[in-house]
């Protein structure tokens, strides 16, 4: 444990790292700038800047460290309290996972060991320095998708996705922070602050159905819109489309902007009606 600790800078590299996320996107069936967005990581809005947290957190051992098993012997439990006495930026905890059996069916029951007052108030956070991000607006949005794409109609179809969303007063509008692709998500946070869908200045759109599992108001409006995506349109999805982050090419969706904002608008004031 200690070995991959005081080693971790090494054993997990940038580039490492950068390929556990790519793995983990295609998966999913999205990009890695997508994917990074939808794990919602704290103070990080893009790949590069979640990339340079971890190096850095890594760096400066600020780390956690967890050991699990069933039953901790007594001298693992007393290193644990030293070091966590010792160690401002480091911490380690213990989990004991006792398992109890009766007839066919198996009960665990953990415990958390090392998380006390007493240590957490010796830890400290490391202030690092961050890779710059890209700020995003309308203006540079725009801009870009001029550049990458020659279709007047992808652009204009756009444009009417973002004017829907930005005159929605109950969606709130996001940019994203990618350092070379832009993105323009919306949320409904009058019951969630994670994404319903995007653009992006690739022409495509995307759909943040593996997003909205996290409460029972999320998973009603999703499976909601997924039943009405499929009775109004001929968008097709994976049948794990509830664990992905489908993205849509422009053949695929521009025919169906109108729908899409139909059913956008009349999930969000049928929610509001419920309310």
């Amino acid at each position: 444990m200690l070995d991959y600790a005081a080693n971790g800078q090494y054993y997990f590299t940038k580039d490492k790292i950068d390929g556990f996320i790519s793995d983990q996107a295609d998966k999913l069936e999205i990009d890695a700038e997508q994917y990074v967005i939808s794990i919602n990581p704290v103070d990080c809005t893009s790949k590069d800047e979640y990339l340079e947290l971890i190096d850095n957190n890594l760096h400066e051992g600020q780390i956690r460290m967890v050991f699990f098993m069933e039953e901790a012997p007594m001298e693992l439990k007393s290193i644990v309290d030293f070091l966590n006495k010792q160690m401002e930026r480091s911490e380690m905890l213990i989990v004991e996972a006792k398992q109890f059996k009766k007839d066919d069916f198996k009960i665990v029951v953990p415990s958390l060991f090392g998380y006390t007052e007493q240590s957490r108030m010796i830890k400290k956070t490391v202030t690092v320095k961050t890779a710059s991000r890209k700020t995003w607006n309308e203006e540079l949005y725009f801009e870009k998708l001029l550049e990458r794409i020659s279709d007047p109609n992808i652009v204009a179809k756009q444009k009417a996705i973002y004017q829907f969303i930005q005159k929605n007063p109950d969606l709130q509008v996001k940019f994203g922070a990618g350092k070379e692709t832009g993105s323009i998500s919306c949320s409904l946070p009058q019951f969630s602050n994670r994404n319903i869908l995007g653009i992006s200045t690739d022409g495509n759109i995307f759909f943040s159905f593996a997003s909205l599992n996290h409460n029972d108001e999320e998973i009603s409006f999703r499976e909601l819109f997924l039943k009405t995506l499929s009775e109004k349109t001929d968008l097709t999805f994976p049948t794990d489309v509830r664990n992905k982050f489908p993205s849509k090419k422009p053949a695929e969706w521009i025919n169906h902007t109108d729908t899409i904002i139909s059913i956008i608008d009349d999930l969000t004031i049928n929610l509001k009606e419920e309310k």
